[in-house]
């Protein structure tokens, strides 16, 4: 059977969406060290996290819409 190629737009939706997940990811890594630093409260770090989460599950929903045979 012969692959096919992934559509531009399909790859552009999966760049988008690994961006947002790798901003998010950065935002998780400032977070802990302002937690760290007293600057963030507790509270304030896990919502980042959960945050970062749903990035990730958007990620995983996105790439499901593409992948769905794997």
């Amino acid at each position: 059977m012969e692959e096919q190629p992934l559509p531009p737009e399909a790859a552009l939706d999966l760049h988008i969406g690994l961006d947002e997940l790798r901003k998010m990811e950065e935002r998780c890594r400032e977070g802990l060290r302002a937690l760290a630093a007293g600057r963030l409260s507790r509270a304030d770090y896990l919502e980042i996290l959960r945050q970062q989460a749903s990035a990730h599950q958007a990620w995983r929903r996105r790439h499901r819409t593409y992948f769905a045979d794997l």
